[in-house]
């Protein structure tokens, strides 16, 4: 090997795949930016925006189990307990438990 040998890669990046997740994570933000722009202006009620926030968190549960070794993955556990302790009271709100879902008992 010569010292003016190339130190470039020989490697063709544009051949690469783009993960899926990135479609995932970007699709999540475009929903969430929009739910939240449409609560803004008023399109979207508090009754509404409660559904939405359960299944988002729901799809969240869903994804984690299947791209993540069907529940076998620490963050499927996290995701669980984010559901539980995070939607808890908005998941009573949806079954009709509770008739206002930011009201502390």
């Amino acid at each position: 090997m010569s010292a003016a040998a190339s130190t470039t890669s020989k490697f063709d990046y544009s051949r690469l795949p783009i993960p899926g997740a990135v479609f995932e994570v970007l699709g999540y933000l475009i929903i969430v930016a929009a739910a939240t722009f449409a609560f803004l202006a008023g399109w979207f009620t508090i009754n509404a925006a409660v559904v939405f926030t359960v299944l988002l968190l729901g799809s969240l549960i869903v994804l984690s189990w299947i791209n993540l070794g069907q529940g076998r993955h620490p963050a499927f556990l996290f995701f669980c307990t984010l559901m539980l302790f995070q939607g808890g009271r908005l998941i009573a709100f949806c079954f009709g438990v509770s008739t206002i879902p930011s009201q502390s008992d």
